[in-house]
């Protein structure tokens, strides 16, 4: 394909970004929403990407996300200094507050990320996880994770 055009750019104000590794498209409002691990946030732009929306500050550094109709989901690897949050799915809230922690990362494992880099799925509505080094599968809900393949 070609290049239509630039989504945001590169820095630490609004709009900019250190890196980002995932997306999501919110079909309750037709948005495309970039994942930004090193700013802690969130952009929101149209689906077209012309528009900025808004921004978010997140509680944690997620590198993949996905959301559904009871929260946003995060796949996440071992947090940075301050509040560290040590698991590999954190579920966040409508106001992104944590609402549940599931599969705890090893102190041994702390900084390095392993397996799929893209750990979530969506599926009618509902976030599945895949687990790196057990090839299992659950499905996320807001209170609890189930086993659904292993």
């Amino acid at each position: 394909g070609k290049w239509e055009r630039t989504i945001s750019r590169h820095g630490r104000g609004p709009q900019e970004y250190i890196e980002l590794t995932d997306f999501y498209l919110d079909s309750t409002d037709n948005t495309l929403n970039l994942v930004c691990p090193a700013n802690k946030k969130i952009m929101k732009f149209d689906l077209d990407g012309k528009r900025f929306i808004s921004e978010v500050q997140i509680p944690i550094v997620a590198f993949a996300m996905d959301q559904n109709r009871q929260g946003y989901y995060f796949g996440c690897s071992y947090n940075t200094p301050g509040k560290r949050v040590n698991a590999n799915i954190i579920i966040l809230d409508s106001l992104f507050r944590i609402k549940n922690i599931a599969f705890p990362i090893s102190e041994s494992w702390k900084s390095n990320q392993i397996g799929l880099s893209s750990p979530l799925s969506k599926y009618k509505g509902d976030i599945y996880y895949a687990e790196a080094i057990t090839n299992n599968i659950y499905r996320c809900t807001k209170d609890s994770i189930h086993l659904c393949y292993e």
